[in-house]
């Protein structure tokens, strides 16, 4: 990532982060009531809603330059295809074939069909529930996709898309809430408010890129870190706002962190790291809590936030680990066997 951007990174890692802290106070809040004030601060949640605007600020701003036609199409279909598929489909038969092991000697009793592996490893919709569940989150993802692709054939008409489907989402939410079961799984995957939060990178995006001679923005890059690290709690406090009104508000304060992060020249080596690594993180934490609540289990009764901290420590360095020696090197060897398949603009 170029070296203005690297900001954003940090803000991967962040969003990552949130997850890892909101699922291990969910497994030790069973344990001890007292890690539920964390757990019901949904840093989960947050956590998604701020990579989903992520997600519309880079796909817009990698793509905005982009010629029009069936060869960028192309080309950027094989590059979200690489990006996303062979490292879920790597980490997805892992988790399976990890909890064939782990229930053979008794670790967990935790069953799976081989449908819930087939739709998981292929993000398609489906009624059971995918394995690790942070799979539906890329179900969202791909549908962006989709519609970005628009983008390549007519940037009017990808404008004039995005805001149609803002609107049937926003319609959506009104009219219903959320329901992740059966057929309306595809229905919020298609509609749901989560997928307000695109348009909003999208549109930050498209800010920064007429910005000229934009100044440093390290001040307010730390400034924006520090609310959205806040304004969960404040979210959580306001009782009487509805899941989708805590979603536009976050939404909010994630694209202002964003256009933030993208104004600041600072590197911040570490921290990226955990960037670099933050898909890793979000789909291997979970399996790894199978092994660290056992040595954050002791200190659960009498000292739980050292069991969330490390459990919450081991999710993310095994998402780290599972970066550098799996999702990285498959990265590169599948972008080399594919690149054949690249298209080339007619001379």
């Amino acid at each position: 990532m170029k070296r203005h951007l690297a900001g954003l990174q940090v803000l991967r890692g962040l969003a990552a982060t949130g997850v890892v802290v909101h699922h291990a106070s969910s497994w030790l809040a069973r344990q001890n009531p007292t890690l539920t004030r964390v757990e019901d601060l949904d840093l989960g949640t947050r956590g998604v809603e701020l990579f989903f605007v992520l997600s519309g600020f880079i796909i817009y701003f990698i793509h905005a330059a982009d010629e029009k036609g069936p060869v960028s199409l192309q080309n950027y279909a094989l590059k979200r295809f690489v990006r996303i598929f062979p490292i879920t489909f790597m980490v997805v038969s892992l988790w399976f074939a990890f909890l064939v092991v782990l229930n053979a000697v008794g670790v967990t009793n935790e069953t799976h069909s081989v449908l819930t592996w087939l739709s998981s490893a292929l993000i398609i919709p489906a009624v059971e529930r995918p394995l690790p569940v942070v799979i539906w989150t890329l179900r969202h993802e791909l549908f962006f996709y989709l519609v970005f692709a628009c983008f390549f054939f007519s940037s009017r008409a990808f404008y004039v898309l995005l805001a149609i489907w803002a609107l049937s989402c926003l319609a959506f939410t009104v009219r219903q809430s959320p329901d992740y079961s059966g057929v309306a799984t595809l229905k919020y995957v298609l509609a749901g408010n989560l997928n307000l939060l695109f348009p909003m990178g999208v549109g930050v995006a498209a800010l920064y890129l007429r910005a000229k001679g934009m100044r440093d923005t390290t001040g307010a890059f730390a400034v924006s870190v520090v609310a959205l690290i806040v304004a969960p709690i404040v979210l959580f406090n306001l009782p009487g706002l509805s899941s989708a009104a805590r979603t536009l508000i976050y939404g909010a304060v994630s694209a202002c962190a964003i256009f933030a992060a993208s104004g600041t020249p600072r590197r911040f080596p570490g921290l990226e790291l955990i960037g670099d690594a933050s898909f890793s993180i979000y789909l291997v934490h979970l399996l790894s809590f199978h092994f660290s609540v056992r040595l954050a289990s002791p200190f659960v009764p009498n000292h739980p936030w050292i069991a969330l901290l490390i459990m919450v420590t081991l999710g993310v360095a095994a998402g780290v680990g599972t970066y550098l020696c799996l999702e990285k090197p498959l990265l590169a060897a599948v972008t080399r066997w594919t690149r054949p398949f690249r298209a080339v603009r007619p001379a």
